[in-house]
């Protein structure tokens, strides 16, 4: 399963994975996912997921190293916020990468 995969059944019930609605969790856990992927030399690939940190970045006009979820926990100011707003971000990015790719 690529990030991007997992990152989508997470959003539904992050609960299940991390404890709580938590973006610094779910980004944790996604992490904690690549490196065993690619401690197992799976292949790690994942363009869909790999370009999302930059997008987001652009999309809040980030020009310092953050990563998407410091950057969208930043801007929600509360979790629930937080968690919301990755998701509607992360659709928003998923259907402008689609109409890229079709």
């Amino acid at each position: 399963m690529k990030q991007s995969e997992l990152f989508d059944v997470i959003l539904e019930r992050p609960a299940m994975y991390v404890g709580k609605t938590s973006i610094p969790l779910i980004s944790a856990f996604l992490d904690g996912y690549h490196f065993a992927r690619w401690e197992n030399k799976e292949d790690v690939k994942d363009e869909l997921y790999d370009g999302f940190n930059e997008w987001v970045a652009k999309r809040f006009n980030i020009k310092t190293a953050h990563n998407w979820s410091s950057i969208i926990t930043f801007m929600g100011q509360s979790e629930i916020a937080s968690y919301e707003l990755t998701k509607e971000l992360w659709g928003e990015y998923r259907k402008l990468k689609q109409k890229t790719v079709s």
